[in-house]
């Protein structure tokens, strides 16, 4: 199963180890042999026993160490008390681990809204509502005792461990085995009938486990390993485990589910390094789906991990979805507060969350992925749809705050797909608001009438929402339609869960709104001000639900220009106000405010008072940059406050943690500024262990473009022998890793950006690369690139006077041959037309290139080239 997946990245330093002989410990009953592996050439193993080593007496000593807690220990809430108390490096572990998962602070919250959701633990099999429960610090109360057979009435579904063949029961099993082992005196009856039904339906003993050497020195259990591995139920638990893994996947107990893997996905529950887990996992080859998931759950804390999740959601989605959607409706019927976190599936809105942070070019792939057959045939979907649409209607990366990237438009059109398609198909299903919000908002940046058009339609269909769940008299009091699914009206009956929904379509609107107002010079300080009051005047708990508040506030101020220094100043100090009382961060906010200020005194003062610790790793890129950019201007003779920015810049690169692709490329390009000599050893350096990015590349062209300015390009030489001029091997390096097509970069390869293609001319140019020039236009048809004025100017300046006059003359004459044959009412004018029109020919560098221009008018029509005769 695992095999399908790349294991190398996280080998490197166990690839010696694995081919040694491994020494194997049979555990059975207190007794432990040592036996020696020795591999047959096939699948087949062959274990020769050395050494005989006895633990006397073990099983009497571990209940008389807790002979003393027998007494006290009965219930799962007790077993909490106690390894609250005791400790065990097991369970701290896990604690460490929970806390980094966002599944972990709904069940928090969850716990304390309906009591039903702690008191089902000991009879549930799933497994996350276990490890969250543990980890917690929440207490059930011992009044509210739960009776698995008034579920029912309660409305209350879950998969009980009574009667469960599936694989996540058999965990949840060992996991309570585990406590047993610990604490001898708890008592769980459902554990106990399903460990006794197993042991008659499949006349199970208590079976020696063989665990490596290795293994057993190293795992999340520490001194307590032995106490566990020796544990009847334990062991006999795991047999449970190997028994399902067979009836569900076909697995062989003393192959893909031997004894050694058994822990290693066990352990991988309770160890909280990310990197560690995936090192573990990546050694057995065969993980089981609920694993997987488990793993997924957790915050990527570098691109390698982030990376290995993508990988592993591209391979095994399909299962994913499944158990993502199973957790999800589980939780929801909890939710009596309408939780954000409970609207996308927690395990995919993880990825997805990082992807609109800082992986866009994944989002597509991302979205198809969901969208998969079980998905998009659920009525259950549509919400989840709804709001991801709305997440891809604004930018989250901080580089896009004027128009979001062309890779949020592809993901919300597959998202729009589904939409139709699924309310085409179902007439109980309808678009709701908060989807044609999330049209509106994106529709925005190009077409305002239609961006308007929604949020009327939008308003329209939240009124008749209301009136559908509302009496007029009594806003609190809901009004049940006949259509409804009966355990649906019992979680909407409840008038503060229907509140906070009406209250997410107003914010919803609210954001929608701010990005309508229209600006102009005899408003433009009335709107800024009302603006910055919202800050002032909402809701402390809203503006931490909804962090988009402060996004749209912001990219309104940003999309106008009225970003001043003033305003940035007045921003930065709310800011700092809600993160000190709040404790919240809006990343996004930071990279706008950041790339916007001209102040050193700003930045610096930002620093101070925020620290590093507070800013992801692209706010810190910015920062990079930023003080890079403030160090040119210094050695450009501009007084800049006559601070340091070049040493603090690299200061800020040097002491940061994690040194990120976005922080590499940003320190790449700042020292190509002032050390453009060393770039290629830098270059190399850097992109041997880290993914090359547009600004990686970027930096070749400018150490080059620099090193031409200085007159010392003659006496450098790059690549690994020292002979290859600088430009051959920036070109090489461009069309090695830049796309030559629209949609090849699935394939690794990067979709190219304005200002990599501005100093990829500007370079060509000082260069006389006529060839390279020309064929660039032909490579943007074929990448579907929005070319907007600013480049086709810097393109046009970079070609000589004829071909300037000439590409400019057949794209207007051909734009104005294309308004005229669109005009046309039937197939009989638009043939007669064709043949009186003049064939739009040229001459020069662009011979060809205008030849196939009625093929490729559909790219090239969406281009904006100075003095365009008709605008689109």
């Amino acid at each position: 199963m695992f095999r399908r997946v790349d294991r190398t990245l996280f080998r490197k330093g166990v690839t010696f180890a694995s081919r040694r002989r491994r020494q194997y410990l049979k555990i059975s009953s207190g007794v432990t042999e040592t036996y020696q592996r020795f591999s047959t050439g096939g699948r087949c193993v062959v274990y020769k026993r050395e050494i005989l080593g006895v633990h006397y007496g073990s099983r009497r000593l571990y209940t008389t160490l807790n002979s003393e807690q027998s007494d006290k220990v009965r219930s799962l809430d007790n077993v909490k008390d106690e390894l609250d108390t005791t400790k065990p490096q097991w369970f701290t572990k896990l604690i460490t681990k929970q806390e980094s998962i966002s599944l972990y602070t709904t069940f928090q919250s969850l716990a304390l809204q309906d009591r039903n959701l702690m008191n089902q633990i000991e009879v549930n099999s799933n497994l996350q509502h276990l490890l969250s429960y543990l980890s917690s610090k929440t207490k059930r109360d011992s009044k509210d005792e739960f009776d698995e057979d008034s579920r029912d009435v309660m409305n209350i579904s879950f998969k009980s461990l009574k009667g469960s063949k599936s694989v996540e029961s058999a965990f949840a099993i060992i996991i309570h085995t585990i406590l047993k082992a610990q604490y001898p005196a708890y008592s769980n009856p459902t554990i106990d009938a399903c460990l006794e039904e197993s042991r008659q339906k499949y006349n199970l003993q208590p079976a020696s486990l063989f665990i490596s050497k290795e293994l057993a020195g190293d795992n999340v259990f520490g001194s307590d390993f032995d106490k566990i591995v020796n544990d009847q139920n334990f062991r006999t638990a795991v047999q449970i485990l190997k028994i399902r893994l067979k009836e569900n996947k076909g697995w062989k107990p003393n192959y893909e589910s031997r004894d050694d893997n058994i822990i290693t996905w066990i352990n991988s529950l309770f160890e909280p390094s990310t990197s560690k887990c995936l090192i573990m996992l990546t050694r057995t080859k065969f993980v089981p789906d609920i694993i997987i998931y488990d793993l997924l759950l957790r915050k990527p804390t570098s691109e390698l991990e982030y990376k290995y999740f993508f990988e592993f959601y591209k391979s095994f989605s399909t299962e994913l979805n499944l158990i993502d959607q199973e957790k999800l409706y589980h939780f929801k019927q909890f939710d009596t507060k309408f939780d954000r976190s409970l609207i996308i599936p927690a395990l995919f809105n993880n990825l997805f969350q990082i992807s609109l942070r800082s992986k866009l070019e994944d989002l597509p792939i991302l979205i198809d992925l969901f969208l998969n057959e079980n998905n998009i045939s659920s009525i259950y979907t549509l919400e989840q749809i709804s709001e991801m649409i709305w997440y891809l209607s604004y930018d989250h990366t901080g580089e896009h705050a004027n128009k979001p990237s062309r890779y949020c438009n592809i993901s919300q059109s597959k998202l729009i797909r589904a939409v139709n398609h699924m309310t085409e198909n179902s007439k109980a299903l309808e678009i709701d608001v908060t989807t044609m919000l999330g049209v509106s908002n994106l529709s925005f940046y190009r077409d305002f009438r239609k961006s308007f058009q929604m949020f009327k339609n939008a308003k329209k269909q939240f009124d008749h929402w209301q009136l559908q769940n509302f009496k007029p008299k009594s806003f609190k009091e809901v009004m049940i339609t006949k259509g409804n699914n009966s355990n649906e009206v019992a979680r909407l009956a409840n008038s503060g869960l229907l509140y906070n929904v009406k209250v997410d379509y107003n914010i919803k609107f609210l954001c929608n709104s701010v990005l309508l107002l229209a600006v102009n010079s005899e408003n433009e300080e009335m709107i800024s001000q009302d603006l910055t009051n919202i800050f002032k005047k909402i809701e402390p708990d809203i503006l931490i639900k909804y962090p988009e508040i402060w996004q749209f506030v912001v990219i309104k101020l940003n999309y106008h220009k009225m970003l001043t220094e003033q305003m940035i100043a007045m921003l930065l100090q709310e800011y700092l106000k809600h993160h000190r009382t709040y404790g919240t961060n809006n990343y996004f906010v930071l990279d706008v405010l950041i790339n916007n200020t001209q102040k050193v005194k700003t930045l610096i003062s930002l620093i101070e008072n925020l620290k590093i610790e507070n800013m992801d790793d692209n706010n810190i890129s910015h920062l990079i940059s930023k003080f890079y950019k403030f160090a040119k201007n210094q050695s450009s003779g501009i007084d800049l406050e006559t601070y340091n920015c070049l040493d603090t810049a690299r200061e800020l690169y040097t002491n940061s943690k994690f040194k990120s692709s976005r922080l590499n490329s940003s320190h790449l390009l700042g020292e190509a500024i002032f050390s453009p000599q060393d770039t290629f050893k830098r270059y190399n350096s850097i992109n041997d262990h880290f993914k090359i990015t547009q600004l990686s590349i970027s930096s070749l062209f400018v150490s080059v473009y620099k090193l031409y300015e200085s007159d010392t390009y003659d006496k450098v030489r790059w690549g690994a022998n020292n002979d290859v001029m600088p430009l051959d091997f920036a070109l090489d390096e461009f069309n090695k890793h830049i796309s030559r097509a629209y949609g090849d970069t699935s394939d690794g390869m990067l979709y190219p950006n304005d200002n990599l293609l501005t100093i990829y001319v500007n370079v060509l140019k000082v260069f006389g690369k006529a060839e390279e020039i020309k064929e660039l236009l032909s490579r943007l048809v074929d990448l579907k690139y929005p070319l907007g004025v600013p480049l086709f100017n810097t393109y046009l300046d970079a070609l000589n006077d004829w071909d300037k006059r000439e590409l400019l003359r057949c794209l207007n004459a051909y734009d104005m041959k294309f308004n005229k044959l669109i005009s046309c009412r039937s197939e009989y004018q638009l043939k007669k037309l064709k043949e009186q029109l003049p064939a739009v020919q040229a001459k020069g560098s662009f011979e060809e290139f205008v030849s196939k221009m009625e093929f490729n008018w559909g790219v090239i029509r969406r281009w904006n080239w100075p003095g365009r005769l008709h605008e689109r």
